[in-house]
């Protein structure tokens, strides 16, 4: 696998509708990512350590910052 071809974790979140929101905005703009970690929240009570991570391409991180940068201004 090449650097470029690298998926690592964009952003942590500890709400899961923050998570879908903005993995929804990110795929609506063409990012391919997914979340990870979302059933260790659905034990009853959040889990301090238990967090939903959101991840990508390395290579997409510069247009996801700006695509998120560009949502937040609306």
């Amino acid at each position: 696998m090449e650097d470029k071809d690298k998926i690592v974790v964009y952003k942590s979140f500890s709400d899961d509708v923050a998570a879908h929101m903005v993995m929804d905005i990110l795929q609506e703009n063409g990012i391919e990512c997914f979340l990870s970690g979302e059933n260790l929240n659905y034990t009853g009570m959040p889990l301090p350590i238990a967090g939903i991570n959101l991840h990508l391409f390395e290579k997409d991180i510069p247009r996801a910052t700006e695509i998120l940068k560009e949502q937040r201004q609306k």
